[in-house]
């Protein structure tokens, strides 16, 4: 029997970038599970384009009700600059499980949507972006 050295993953592997919505406050979508299986989210990172530190909202959806997670700051030109990393969402909500590497990771039911607000508008031509990496159909 030949043994391989990789692993097999039945699961859908999906890779999602957004650019969040510049007006303060609007939610924007995200990444939506649009399987009736569950969905590992595996990574999730923020970048920024804009010259000062942003706030953003993190929030869960389901059932059509919005549930922040977390309030994170976004430091200005993160992703953007060799000298500040972008930010790991998954990284700074609290209470997530973890992989034996202790990366964490989050779970979405069939339907269930993240989404991201910035409690302040960005500055003009500037942009945040979201990048989510995920397993479906578990």
């Amino acid at each position: 029997m030949t043994i391989r050295k990789f692993p097999i993953l039945p699961q859908t592997i999906a890779a999602k970038p957004e650019t969040i919505n510049p007006n303060a406050n609007v939610i924007t979508f995200v990444y939506q599970n649009t399987s009736t299986n569950n969905t590992r989210i595996e990574s999730w990172i923020i970048t920024s384009t804009d010259t000062s530190d942003r706030t953003i909202n993190v929030w869960y959806n389901t059932s059509s009700t919005n549930y922040l997670l977390v309030t994170l700051n976004i430091p200005a030109n993160s992703g953007n600059s060799t000298s500040v990393p972008a930010v790991d969402i998954l990284a700074n909500i609290p209470n997530l499980p973890k992989h034996s590497d202790r990366s964490r990771y989050l779970y979405l039911h069939g339907n269930d949507i993240l989404k991201l607000s910035s409690t302040t508008s960005l500055t003009a031509n500037k942009k945040i972006t979201s990048f989510v990496q995920a397993a479906e159909n578990l």
